[in-house]
């Protein structure tokens, strides 16, 4: 009912609360994700590079 009654007012309802907080945690994770990889791919460079003998 409620979902009924903010539709009609034009306000967001609870659902679409939920749901922009659904794709902020999401996008969160895939943020935190990214950097995880970039910091990964760097030290793995930095490993590679200053490792004696190597290139």
């Amino acid at each position: 009912m409620t979902d009924s009654v903010a539709k009609l007012l034009g306000v967001p309802s609870q659902h679409d609360f939920d749901e922009l907080t659904r794709q902020f945690t999401e996008l969160r994770r895939e943020v935190r994700a990214s950097i995880r990889a970039q910091r990964d791919e760097v030290e793995g460079a930095r490993g590679i590079a200053t490792q004696p003998g190597k290139g």
